[in-house]
């Protein structure tokens, strides 16, 4: 697009024919919802537009896409324009929802009315009269009384939401017509599990998570082995997958066929040789050699065959699609298979095509969270409740609307270090070495202050559209906790007058009656079984019979949520406060190559390298691999070789030529509590006298003065891994070295088992700090 308002824009004769040209095409210009265009967009449309042929519909009430760049300020200066051409057409009428919904969001948007421009809108719809209120309130306190967390709370908003549900259907409503609607899907798991175990039907419309889901990761192993089948967690992954499905049991024969005299050889050993393995079964043995023969070929082939091709491939000759079907949520599994052929071929169009690059593009979405939407398979002849977030359910209408997790905390913004606004320059935060608060220069405040006041908008609005999209029933649903900062529960309930603890039935707000929902402490139960008639006894004893029903019967388990994380993650927890600035150029890229992050990447792939070559114990520019560090600077390429052989020729490089066992590039899958945390250690090493070592690179540009603060950083992320390595494998190291490319320098810190068996209660702190709340 950026390339597009370039060719269009400036005032040469050659502009000006292109812009007359293309304007030529288009007789008149239609652009709904421009309330979230972007000033990118707009620029474009200006260009694109006539005098008299640029018809725009928007309402700045719903503008909720701030983080793709939507600016609503692009619509009010379109409104504000005037002249003999410019006509202006009020939409107030609404034709969707009861009236006391809207009188209800009418009248608690009203002190907004100045943040939002907030302009009222008027029933004109008629419905019969209604039996039941048509806003209703259900809120979980979260008093001193009752000391329940914030997920504790969710479960048990969930339950009581099931029992609305209920309420809703024996009044003649269909599943169908309710939506169960959520600000973020991170938390939306637990409203699943409360709804299944009330056998209660639903569909999710998730508004992010794409690259986590199972289907997804069955697919980017496949990639991962098509690129290297010497990774042992993606062949494991994909064995057990529904790609190839082999067992338990296969998978473990398989292991101890490649790994029984040297844990070290790659699992892909026993896949090349899959007739010696000794106790497979036959039905493993045939899938083994069927999809050995199947990788093999496809790796011949990785250079002819495109990207998605290659996924569709797999998916065909696997028969995932039939596969994934028979499993629950099979039609949206399927549909984000499908979704990820669609977006290999996107990035085909864009040159970004080889396996590596996409899969180096997966993971990074992913362990950002970016939020990359499920594959839509709205279907209007399911009869199911529909769970989605309310980005997602913009545009849509539903009879009933249940707006949930309102307790959930205002959204507040990591902000960047650098923060920049036309009009207010840049601004800059630098954290003080001997203070925990970061100092911010004028600019920086004000830019800050700015975007305050924009998110509280959006979130305003985003609240305003999941509230609009009912039309029979609003249901506003959440835990209403104390002390834990502004939410929309808490100012739903300052305005209708709610205090926690309350036992009224109903309330009042603006002469609009709001019923008060029971809560429900326990599971909601199932509905009861049709009555059959019962046939002949077949037990003799019928108490025996009256028992095992009784055993039978499922037991609905107190719900613990975890999720997976990174050491990553458990870092960014282990540190509230702002990032500490090393140096300047360590946060962007040098003009002439790749940002110091990616440098380190490729930094620790030739470690990895070199580390297979280091029984030859002379390690020389004329080893490091050019095909690995091509896309660095010219500059970059000669400071990496001059490090990696700086490293081997001193004494760090010299111990791990002598040791007795070295492991480099180490990955770990270690299971917590709270989930599984993921990572990968940089070197193991056994020294000749036993003792075992952790060495972690890092490619910082430091200088040797910083050392030591740099270090403090890092210290939890190696203590992290002394801690895991020491439960996985059982030996304790004694010693975690950061060990510092930019000066040859390392930092060293000492464990005893001891000391490290006395971390996981620190570890499981870390991990739940990690799984957000709010």
């Amino acid at each position: 697009m950026a390339k597009a308002v370039n060719l269009l824009s400036g005032r040469t004769s050659e502009k000006k024919a292109v812009r007359e040209r293309i304007r030529g095409h288009f007789e008149c210009i239609l652009v709904d919802e421009y309330q979230d265009t972007s000033p990118l967009q707009d620029r474009l449309i200006e260009l694109l537009k006539k005098k008299d042929n640029l018809f725009i519909v928007g309402d700045v009430q719903q503008s909720i896409y701030g983080f793709r760049s939507a600016d609503p300020e692009m619509f009010m200066r379109r409104t504000r324009e005037k002249g003999p051409l410019t006509k202006h057409i009020r939409l107030d009428d609404n034709y969707r929802s009861r009236k006391d919904i809207l009188g209800f969001i009418n009248g608690f948007f009203q002190e907004f009315a100045d943040v939002l421009l907030f302009r009222p809108l008027t029933a004109k719809k008629a419905f019969l009269p209604a039996k039941t209120p048509a806003v209703q309130w259900l809120c979980v306190p979260r008093d001193k009384s009752e000391p329940i967390d914030t997920d504790g709370a969710r479960v048990i908003e969930a339950r009581s939401i099931a029992g609305a549900i209920r309420e809703v259907i024996k009044e003649g409503f269909r599943y169908g017509d309710i939506a169960v609607l959520f600000r973020s899907s991170k938390k939306s798991y637990l409203y699943e599990q409360e709804l299944i175990n009330a056998s209660i039907p639903f569909s999710a419309a998730r508004g992010g998570g794409f690259y986590s889901k199972p289907e997804i990761l069955d697919l980017i192993n496949f990639l991962r082995l098509i690129e290297d089948p010497a990774k042992d967690i993606a062949l494991a992954a994909v064995l057990r997958s529904p790609l190839v499905g082999l067992s338990d049991d296969g998978l473990y024969w398989m292991a101890r066929f490649a790994k029984g005299e040297d844990s070290g050889t790659p699992l892909a050993f026993a896949l090349d040789r899959p007739r010696k393995i000794k106790g497979l079964s036959a039905p493993d043995l045939e899938k083994l050699e069927k999809f050995g023969a199947f990788l093999d070929d496809l790796r011949k082939q990785k250079e002819r065959l495109g990207l998605s091709e290659m996924i569709e491939r797999i998916i065909n000759e696997t028969v995932y699609d039939a596969k994934v079907l028979v499993r629950e949520e099979g039609n949206q599994r399927l549909a984000n298979s499908l979704k990820l052929i669609h977006i290999a071929h996107t990035l085909e169009d864009k040159n970004i095509v080889g396996i590596r690059d996409f899969v180096r593009y997966a993971e990074r979405l992913a362990e950002n969270e970016i939020e990359e939407e499920e594959a839509r398979i709205a279907d209007d002849a399911e009869n199911t409740v529909t769970l989605s977030t309310i980005h997602a359910a913009k545009g849509l209408e539903f009879p009933v609307v249940i707006v949930a997790d309102l307790g959930r905390g205002m959204k507040s913004s990591q902000r960047n270090v650098m923060l920049c606004l036309p009009g207010f320059g840049l601004g800059l935060k630098h954290v003080c070495p001997w203070g925990k608060d970061p100092l911010k220069d004028t600019s920086y405040s004000e830019i800050e202050t700015i975007l305050k006041e924009k998110e509280e908008k959006e979130e305003a609005q985003l609240l305003y559209v999941a509230m609009t999209r009912a039309k029979e029933r609003l249901i506003l649903s959440g835990s209403l906790p104390v002390n834990e900062g502004p939410s929309w529960m808490d100012r739903i309930a300052r305005a209708i007058s709610w205090e926690s603890g309350s036992a009224l039935a109903e309330c009042n707000f603006n002469n609009i009656p709001i019923k008060v929902l029971n809560v429900a402490r326990g599971p909601v139960e199932s509905p009861a079984e049709p009555q059959i008639k019962e046939a002949p006894a077949i037990f003799s004893d019928k108490q025996a019979f009256i028992d095992l029903k009784k055993r039978l019967k499922p037991v609905v388990k107190a719900y613990e949520p975890s999720e997976d994380r990174t050491v990553t993650d458990l870092l960014i927890a282990a540190k509230p406060a702002a990032p500490v600035i090393i140096i300047e150029k360590d946060l962007e890229a040098p003009e002439d190559g790749m940002p110091r992050n990616e440098y380190g990447t490729l930094y620790h792939r030739v470690m990895e390298y070199t580390m297979t070559l280091a029984r030859r114990k002379v390690i020389s520019l004329s080893d490091i691999p050019l095909s690995v560090i091509r896309p660095l600077s010219q500059a970059q390429q000669k400071e990496l070789k001059e490090s990696v052989v700086k490293f081997w020729r001193g004494p760090w490089g010299k111990l791990a030529w002598g040791a007795k066992k070295r492991y480099s590039e180490l990955p770990f899958i270690f299971r917590t509590p709270r989930g599984i945390l993921k990572g990968q250690i940089d070197l193991i090493l056994q020294t000749q006298s036993g003792d075992w070592l952790i060495l972690d690179y890092k490619t910082n540009q430091i200088t040797a003065s910083q050392k030591k603060v740099v270090a403090r950083e890092y210290e939890t992320q190696i203590r992290i891994y002394a801690f895991i390595f020491m439960k996985l494998y059982g030996e304790a190291p004694i010693k975690g070295v950061l060990y510092f490319t930019a000066i040859d320098d390392v930092v060293e810190f000492q464990y005893s088992s001891k000391g490290l068996d006395s971390y996981e209660p620190e570890l499981n702190t870390l991990f739940s700090k990690a799984i957000p709340i709010c």
